[in-house]
């Protein structure tokens, strides 16, 4: 049976007049795709947030355990140090430096007080390989297009040697033929053991790509269960509350 390396339990988080997350859990599993779904304004991405530090311990209710060990995370740098790491939407890279520079940022200093470039470069091109991205590590990120950014921005999540990756609706900006490249990197991760987390609204993605869903609505975890067990319309059903 697989490891158990996330659970989140009981969530509750209040925004001024708004319940946000009413009560959520869930659990994630090693070398599993995990989709979070659900429309605009169901919690998933405040969800994300709480798992990535973005929000304190103390702005809600509930636990988080990673492999079995309960976390308190009040900000992202200790999310990230528990083998957590967050790949947004919106890119947060720096377009004007090179590739290798951006996937080591706020790192360089392991490459020396003075930084031994060669060694930041070559280090950054594991990285590269592991995604199987065929681009130097001298090119800066500008000069990439967006599928190519996207890869970049893993890279750089995969140099803090995370457990979990939450990827937050990756495919946004992407053509059909990058996001199916995309797809195929998630799969090989899984191989190695990596934890998935996807934030989607796709009902085709997530049935291609998952192991299991969460469907979200209204704040509320919905079900969880896995996805061989969800037809198109149970899809519909959790997803509006509504019989089509």
């Amino acid at each position: 049976m697989a490891k158990m390396v996330l659970e989140m339990q009981h969530i509750t988080k209040t925004f001024p007049g708004v319940k946000a997350l009413d009560d959520v859990s869930l659990q994630a599993y090693e070398g599993e795709i995990l989709s979070i779904v659900g429309e605009n304004g169901a919690g998933k991405s405040t969800l994300m947030k709480i798992l990535s530090g973005s929000y304190s311990c103390d702005s809600y209710a509930g636990n988080i355990l990673v492999e079995g060990k309960t976390m308190q995370f009040h900000n992202t740098r200790q999310s990230e140090e528990a083998g957590i790491a967050m790949i947004y939407q919106e890119l947060n890279m720096h377009l004007d430096l090179s590739v290798a520079e951006n996937i080591f940022l706020g790192g360089w200093k392991q490459f020396g007080n003075v930084i031994k470039w060669n060694k930041l470069y070559q280090a950054a091109t594991e990285y590269l390989g592991q995604l199987q991205l065929d681009v130097e590590p001298t090119e800066i990120l500008r000069n990439l297009n967006a599928s190519k950014q996207q890869l970049v921005s893993i890279a750089r999540a995969l140099s803090h040697k995370p457990r979990i990756l939450i990827l937050d609706e990756p495919t946004a900006s992407l053509t059909e033929t990058e996001s199916a490249t995309l797809f195929q990197i998630m799969l090989n991760l899984k191989k190695q053991g990596y934890t998935c987390v996807l934030i989607s609204h796709k009902l085709d993605e997530v049935f291609e790509i998952s192991d299991s869903i969460t469907i979200m609505r209204n704040g509320e975890n919905v079900i969880s269960c896995p996805t061989s067990e969800m037809t198109e319309e149970k899809f519909a059903y959790y997803m509006t509350g509504r019989h089509f």
